[in-house]
């Protein structure tokens, strides 16, 4: 399967947490900006210098920058959405935001929520690894070429 297929059943499956390890995270935006506009979820994009901010181009919500609000800020939105946090993998080693994401994942798991988080290489702490799934984008495979020449080639 392409990436946008496995990471839309995932989240399509309702699960609360996925780590996603990848160096490309261009490519992992437009991924799930794809599945958000398939599924009709805004986004949030959450970064340590930008803070949270929907759409990943409003400007970030007051003081959300750092990690720990982020995750407050995140905790009060209820609707359906999808949350990427790039580079949240550096704080899972902070009890109290591995404790607030853990937290989160009930109310997550029955409303619709997703938390993304991404890296290059994500060491996922005990505490998370019954909540939260492992995806790896590695490089564009076979399919994943040819599905977007196909896409790209005049009709």
């Amino acid at each position: 399967m392409i990436p946008l297929s496995d990471l839309e059943i995932l989240i399509r499956s309702w699960h609360p947490l996925i780590f996603v390890e990848t160096h490309e995270e261009e490519r992992l935006q437009i991924l799930v900006q794809e599945v958000a506009v398939r599924l009709g979820f805004p986004i949030y994009t959450w970064t340590a210098t930008e803070g949270l901010r929907r759409g990943g181009t409003a400007p970030g919500l007051y003081d959300s920058h750092v990690p720990l609000k982020a995750l407050q800020n995140i905790a009060s939105l209820t609707a359906a959405a999808l949350y990427l946090l790039k580079d949240f993998h550096r704080y899972l080693e902070d009890a109290v935001l591995v404790r607030k994401v853990r937290d989160l994942c009930p109310a997550f798991s029955r409303d619709g929520r997703t938390l993304i988080i991404s890296g290059p290489s994500i060491a996922v702490p005990a505490e998370l690894q019954r909540v939260g799934v492992t995806f790896r984008l590695d490089l564009p495979g076979e399919p994943e070429l040819k599905d977007l020449v196909e896409r790209s080639l005049p009709r």
